[in-house]
């Protein structure tokens, strides 16, 4: 039996998860909607995810992911998108595609196996997607462009969630962070696209929950853990560190980043890594845990910007154990911590440890 939903396709170098998410959450109350599991993204997961639904689905929503060139590309035409999304152009799996021209040539690849009346989501605040030139239709969701068709405004982070304008109209989340709010005006342009109203989409938003390892911030003995350890580039450390700063507002609260190497990052794995260094002195980071490889020029960047080298460690490989250990050594009650590495390092180990106290 024949099955013809419309589908919805997400790519970009960080957030595809989230942003699938939340358009899942916006639309399933009100459609029949399959979406692929975690992340299955590449050649198996994508027709995997497609085999699996029911017959009456309505909408079908996947996640396209890269690490060679051509694969989008490939992907989309196996699923033929009748809205594709970009959510931006940055520095994951950048290895095999040299630098962001070359992310870019590879994200853009989704309008090959796009139908020819479909739609294309970009990021309109992208230095190098807001100037796109294709055949097929674009709209743009902005923080800064007041020509974008969906332009956020006036946003109030607070660690109960996020609250801002969608054109003009009041909208609230109970997610954390710019990033967050990106997200989910992504999904409110593609309810819209299916007709929803703006109380249909915010009130279907409300209940959105975070993707498993993505964001997922609770209490453990009187610290604020914030597990992010599903992987990491050097954007979505940045957008977790703002995540940390929202829940400390003007608190007196000690912040703690657990960091694993970001991999996949090629020739220019040490400028990346010194970056995350820098980010991490830049707001104001007081303890640093540092594992892996690469990861010890992030603490050797934090010194040198000014972290208090007594308080910056750094363990060579996947010692989880150790990195226990250390946390173990120096958490106190109101520390904010936060967790984060690319897949491969499995962060979320050093939580097991602390938790079930394997260390």
């Amino acid at each position: 039996e024949l099955i013809n939903p419309k589908i919805v396709a997400v790519t970009g170098s960080v957030g595809k998860t989230t942003v699938k998410e939340y358009i899942y959450s916006t639309l399933s109350p009100y459609f029949k909607v399959h979406k692929s599991a975690e992340n299955h993204n590449n050649d198996i997961g994508v027709p995997i995810s497609i085999l699996s639904m029911k017959k009456e689905t309505d909408i079908l929503v996947l996640e396209l992911g890269t690490n060679n060139p051509g694969e989008i590309s490939y992907l989309s035409g196996i699923c033929e998108p009748d809205i594709g999304i970009i959510t931006v152009i940055g520095t994951s799996h950048i290895e095999a595609f040299f630098d962001r021209f070359g992310v870019l040539r590879e994200k853009m690849g989704i309008i090959n196996g796009m139908k020819k009346d479909g739609l294309l989501i970009l990021n309109g605040d992208d230095d190098l997607l807001k100037s796109q030139k294709s055949d097929i239709s674009k709209i743009y969701i902005s923080f800064e462009n007041d020509d974008a068709q969906y332009r956020i405004s006036e946003e109030e982070y607070s660690e109960n969630g996020s609250c801002f304008r969608i054109n003009g109209r009041k909208a609230h989340i109970p997610s954390i962070g710019k990033h967050m709010v990106f997200a989910s005006s992504v999904a409110y342009a593609v309810g819209k696209l299916f007709n929803l109203s703006h109380m249909e989409i915010t009130d279907a938003q409300k209940c959105f929950i975070s993707p498993k390892m993505r964001q997922n911030i609770y209490e453990f003995n009187g610290c604020t853990f914030i597990e992010d350890c599903y992987n990491s580039s050097y954007e979505s450390v940045l957008a977790a560190l703002n995540t940390m700063n929202i829940i400390i507002g003007k608190k007196e609260r000690r912040k703690i980043a657990v960091l694993g190497d970001i991999l996949e990052t090629g020739i220019m794995a040490s400028e990346i890594h010194r970056k995350v260094g820098k980010a991490c002195a830049d707001n104001g980071v007081n303890i640093m845990i540092t594992f892996g490889n690469d990861s010890a020029l992030s603490a050797e960047e934090a010194i040198r910007l000014g972290i208090n080298k007594e308080n910056v460690f750094f363990v060579c490989g996947k010692k989880h154990g150790d990195v226990c250990r250390i946390l173990k050594s120096v958490m106190k009650k109101g520390d904010v911590i936060l967790f984060k590495a690319s897949r491969a390092m499995e962060c979320e180990k050093v939580i097991e440890k602390l938790k079930f106290k394997k260390a």
